[in-house]
This record gives C-alpha cells, sequence and structure tokens, in this order.
C-alpha cells in the first residue's frame, strides 16, 4: 500500500488536519511608509498653521487632523509587523539589540502622535457635536492648550524628530548603518 494511504484507500487523515505552512513574509516595509508620509503631511500643515492666513481656512484643522489620525491608525499595524519580526534575529548580537532600540523608538512614535491624534479627535468632537453634554465639554475643551496655540507645531515638529530616528533605525537594519551619513551617526549614538 503506499504511504499515507489507510486501509480504506483514502487519504490519511494527518494530511487533512496538519496545520497549514506557515507564510515567513516579512510585511513590515508594507505597511511603514504610508504612515511616515502621512505623519510627515501632518507635520508640514502643523507648521505651515504658523502662518496666519492658512490657519484661518476653515477646513485646514480636518485636513491636518485627517492626516494626523490616518497616520497613527497607519502606524498601528506598521508597529505590531516590525515586533513581530523582533523574535527573528539571533539574540545578543548587534543587529539584535539595533532592533530593539528601534523598536522602542517605534512605541515612542506610535504613542506620541497616538495622543496628539487623541486630542485632536477631541478638538472635532468639540466643535462637531453640538449637543456635546457640558461637563463632557469642559474636559475635551483642554485639547485647545495642544491644539490652538504656538506649542502646535513645535510638538508635531519633536514627532517628526522621533519618526526620523526611527526610520534611520530601521534604514540601518534594513541596508545596513554606513547607507547614509544620519543613519550612521544616529546607528552610532544609539546602538554601538
Amino acid at each position: 500500500m503506499p504511504p499515507n494511504v489507510n486501509s480504506y484507500g483514502t487519504v490519511a487523515v494527518a494530511l487533512v488536519l496538519r496545520e497549514p505552512p506557515v507564510i515567513h513574509m516579512n510585511l513590515h516595509p508594507i505597511f511603514v511608509h504610508f504612515p511616515i508620509a502621512l505623519l510627515t503631511i501632518y507635520t508640514l500643515l502643523e507648521t505651515a498653521s504658523i502662518i496666519k492666513r492658512v490657519r484661518e481656512r476653515a477646513y485646514i484643522f480636518y485636513v491636518k487632523a485627517t492626516f494626523l489620525l490616518g497616520g497613527v491608525f497607519g502606524a498601528v499595524p506598521a508597529y505590531l509587523t516590525g515586533d513581530a519580526q523582533e523574535g527573528s534575529a539571533p539574540v545578543h548580537t548587534e543587529f539584535y539589540r539595533a532592533m530593539t532600540v528601534h523598536s522602542r523608538w517605534a512605541l515612542a512614535t506610535v504613542l506620541f502622535f497616538g495622543a496628539l491624534a487623541a486630542i485632536h479627535a477631541a478638538a472635532w468632537l468639540c466643535r462637531e457635536w453640538t449637543g456635546m453634554p457640558e461637563r463632557l465639554r469642559k474636559v475635551l475643551d483642554l485639547h485647545r492648550y495642544a491644539t490652538e496655540t504656538a506649542l502646535t507645531p513645535v510638538l508635531a515638529l519633536f514627532g517628526l524628530c522621533i519618526v526620523t530616528v526611527t526610520g534611520a533605525l530601521g534604514g540601518a537594519l534594513a541596508y545596513g548603518s554606513d547607507i547614509d551619513p544620519t543613519v550612521s551617526f544616529i546607528y552610532k549614538l544609539l546602538v554601538k
């Protein structure tokens, strides 16, 4: 009798019930670049809002908030797919250390822009929900300290610095630490 065929002449149950093949595919590069672009555009728009003519346009807040929220929603799967790759590197190597440092900076990026996105979502609610209970409105109106002051572009630029460090470390992981002078500097500063 041929292998994998039982006495009834049918394919062995083990072939049918075995685990599906695991595809070891690094999805991180697919997810990571889009949120970087969205968060960069958000930062540019936030910085352009320093100009009174730009700031006074009614739609600019919604455009900025949309780029920010889209960037954060895209950053979560980017972080998770990158975090899934962290176990693939041999422990106690420089590559593993670089991957760990990159992962920490990526988490800082998600948390920082996530907080900014939550603040912008509160601002959006305050603008659009006319029947909002007064107590909730008082709490959510605290968004003004981060969305309607000179601090806002500074926060956005600080976030872009975090993205830049995270991206430089990711570039070092993908292409080597000597790919670019900025990447080399950040890599030597944080990893070596």
